[in-house]
């Protein structure tokens, strides 16, 4: 995905829309575990390569990064049957005087919310299943991520966590799986001003930030301790919000399992898409139907 830095080219992500001699690389399952494994989370940020769109701006000293108010977003296409993406860098002045106005309440740091979530959920459910002892004999569940702040409009803003998760082999000899895991919640809010997310030192951003680590944390464990099914046969087609996709998406995927709040998804993407991994995704503001043959494998609905 390095190619993404050069604006004037279209960067070609397979998708086997018809037979575009692409392979799928959609989100495999994890292998079972058969013993505890110890979870590691580290300070591993996205990858500016391969990871984030070309355009967006970390704020510095923190684990947030800005994206969607390059004006003209991410723009889909397709070149003979497969999909493109031609992100735009030009604009976008407002947004980021905006954000380097607020930046000290935008320094928020995953590694540092994450043990006591992680303490909680493995002095609960995970008990069993997970460690935060090392253990040389034992395989390591490695994470780390950002926060990702998505700019839907000059004024709207829609927080995501995104984590990366790679399971070695103990000793780390090898490594056996790699995923990556997004969740978001509720409704975006300005960046700025009263009710903002940036208000009261940033504390409605928080609140959130920690919910939605919650979520992903909690998918990602359940997965890798008793993964979920991915049933090929039945697809879904889900119409949602994504990281690094300005506004509202349609795409086909896999429906993996939901809860009062929350349903998990995997989009039908090979793995060097924006779109790839397991997407937790609220149930207030994602509609989930079954996918038919009309149905195009991705689709803005802006």
């Amino acid at each position: 995905m390095s190619a993404i830095r050069i604006a004037w080219l279209p960067i070609v992500i397979c998708v086997p829309i018809a037979l575009s001699g692409c392979v799928n690389l959609d989100s495999p399952p994890p292998t079972s575990q058969s013993r505890r494994v110890v979870i590691n989370f580290t300070n591993q940020e996205l990858s500016a390569w391969s990871d984030i769109p070309m355009g967006a701006y970390r704020i510095p000293n923190s684990q947030v990064i800005v994206s969607g108010y390059q004006e003209g977003g991410i723009n889909f296409g397709t070149i003979h049957g497969i999909v493109t993406v031609a992100p735009t860098v030009s604009g976008g002045t407002q947004e980021i005087a905006a954000v380097k106005s607020s930046q000290q309440a935008l320094q928020i740091s995953l590694t540092t919310l994450a043990p006591a979530v992680l303490h909680t959920f493995l002095e609960s459910r995970f008990s069993a299943k997970y460690t935060l002892e090392q253990d040389p004999s034992a395989p390591v569940l490695s994470i780390g991520g950002d926060i990702v702040l998505m700019f839907e409009n000059e004024s709207r803003v829609r927080p995501f966590v995104v984590l990366n998760a790679t399971l070695t082999e103990p000793h780390g000899s090898r490594l056996t799986w790699a995923m990556r895991y997004t969740a978001s919640i509720g409704t975006p809010r300005a960046l700025t001003g009263d009710g903002s997310w940036t208000a009261d030192g940033g504390a409605a951003l928080q609140t959130v930030v920690s919910l939605e680590m919650q979520r992903a944390l909690a998918v990602m464990l359940t997965d890798v301790s008793s993964p979920f099914v991915r049933d090929r046969h039945a697809k879904t087609t889900a119409q949602g919000y994504f990281p690094f996709i300005k506004g509202r998406f349609q795409v086909i995927g896999y429906m993996l399992g939901e809860d009062a709040d929350s349903l998990v998804f995997v989009p039908d993407v090979p793995s060097t898409s924006m779109l790839h991994g397991v997407q937790v995704m609220d149930k207030s503001i994602t509609v989930f139907r079954a996918a038919t043959a009309d149905d195009p494998r991705m689709k803005s609905l802006n």
